[in-house]
This record gives structure tokens, C-alpha cells and sequence, in this order.
């Protein structure tokens, strides 16, 4: 109990009240709603609002630019995809009256964080023909880049000429951020 006829305990019962007083304040404060204003309300709303219709016209960018990525890229095994590419160029240079000399598939290669399959393709014709054939192989439903094309005459008499047309199809990049196998997490410890 407080006692305050005691001279010789006054400090301690002040400091005691104080303390008391500090306490029941601070309690009270925790209690009372803070006074808002209605135009910082609103001011914040209409930001968070506008960060929001930033944040979906971003997505469907992103949803845009993934979609394009997926359909100019090769998905599956690469050994197939190889197949493949090989069967479309071989039906392009029969669909252009062109004579093959061969295809050769590249080394594999990353650039950018994609894959590339890249191919040497010799083919000889006439010079229409074999720009019909760029043409062709340069479709985006094809999903090979034409990234040279290096024409030379094969006979001066005939008119025909060689073309060396290096092509590259991309591989649809990994996903980004994949979750740690255990054999990740126990080579990393």
C-alpha cells in the first residue's frame, strides 16, 4: 500500500503513481480509434487502385510475351525435335525443286539462357528457287531462324547456284526458379 505520511517513502510512492498514471495512459491510447482523414483515404486508395491496373496490364504483357516465346520455340526431347526439323526442311527443298547437298546439324549451343539447335543446310538450284526456299524456311510456323545465307555460283553455264544457309531452332527455355531436389540441397550443404 501507498503510504504518503511517510516522509521517507515519498519518492517511492511518486515514482510508484507515475508509473501507475504512464500505465492506464498508455492502455487508454491503445484504445481510442485514431482520427482519419478522408483525403488521405482516398488518396491512398486511388494510388493502390492505379498500382493494380499497372500490375494486370503488366501480366497480360507477360502472358503475351509467353505465349510468343512458346510458339516460336521447340518443346520435347531433342532427339525428336531434330527429327522434325530435319522432315520440314527436307519438305521445303522438295516443295522448291531444289537439289540437297546435305544438312548438318550443329553443336548445341546456349545463348541468352535458351538452347539453340543450329543446322548447316547446302542446297543448289537457281537463285529463285533458293530464295523461294528462304522464304519458306523463315515462316514462323516453321519455328527455325534463317541467321546466313551465303550464295555462290556452282557452274557459270548453267545458271545454278550453291547456297550454305545456317537455320536455328530455339528450345523453350527452363523455368525459372525451380525447387531444390534433395540431391540439390545435400550437395549444397
Amino acid at each position: 500500500m501507498i503510504d504518503f505520511r511517510n516522509r521517507e517513502y515519498l519518492a517511492a510512492n511518486l515514482t510508484t503513481v507515475a508509473a501507475v498514471v504512464a500505465l492506464t495512459a498508455g492502455l487508454i491510447w491503445q484504445w481510442i480509434p485514431k482520427p482519419s482523414n478522408p483525403n488521405l483515404d482516398r488518396e491512398a486508395r486511388k494510388e493502390a487502385l492505379q498500382v493494380l491496373e499497372q500490375k494486370k496490364t503488366v501480366d497480360g504483357q507477360l502472358d503475351a510475351a509467353k505465349a510468343y516465346v512458346n510458339q516460336m520455340t521447340w518443346t520435347g526431347e531433342t532427339q525428336q525435335i531434330n527429327k522434325t526439323i530435319l522432315d520440314r526442311i527436307n519438305a521445303l527443298i522438295k516443295k522448291d525443286g531444289l537439289n540437297l547437298t546435305s544438312i548438318r546439324p550443329q553443336r548445341p549451343s546456349t545463348i541468352d539462357d535458351l538452347d539453340t539447335l543450329p543446322y548447316l543446310v547446302i542446297v543448289d538450284g537457281t537463285y529463285p528457287q533458293l530464295v523461294q526456299f528462304a522464304r519458306d524456311l523463315d515462316v514462323p510456323a516453321n519455328k527455325l531462324a534463317t541467321n546466313l545465307i551465303q550464295i555462290s555460283t556452282a557452274e557459270t553455264t548453267s545458271g545454278r547456284v550453291t547456297a550454305n544457309i545456317a537455320v536455328v531452332a530455339y528450345l523453350n527455355p527452363k523455368p525459372v526458379g525451380k525447387t531444390l531436389t534433395k540431391e540439390d540441397s545435400t550437395t549444397r550443404a
